[in-house]
């Protein structure tokens, strides 16, 4: 609640969300789109839903998938909450909330193989 009031909600279970954290290599991206999360893959592919096609620049927030494994390691709970507000996007693990994410773009760390 430090950074306003919530604008948009949806919760994650935490199965589904280490099945993403296993798809992806270094870095995972969140967006709530219309009350729907979308998920995009350290290459900005849609892993959640599969497929959905993503325009070039569509503003996701980017987190380090260690620092989201650390989050989860942290708490026993069966889902995340994932947050949006005016300026920050959060996720949340039980009583351990993670606010670090960068906005790609411009920050986006995907492999340039």
């Amino acid at each position: 609640e430090n950074f306003g009031p919530v604008i948009s909600s949806t919760t994650l279970s935490i199965n589904t969300l280490n099945e993403l954290l296993n798809q992806t290599d270094g870095y995972i991206m969140f967006k709530i789109v219309s009350d729907d999360l979308m998920v995009l893959d350290n290459n900005r592919v849609s892993i959640h839903p599969i497929g959905y096609p993503v325009p070039e620049h569509s503003v996701f927030t980017m987190y380090s998938t260690s620092i989201v494994n650390e989050l989860l390691s942290q708490e026993v709970v069966t889902e995340v909450s994932v947050e949006q507000r005016a300026e920050v996007m959060s996720i949340t693990c039980g009583n351990l909330t993670l606010e670090a994410g960068l906005g790609c773009p411009p920050f986006c760390m995907a492999n340039s193989e």
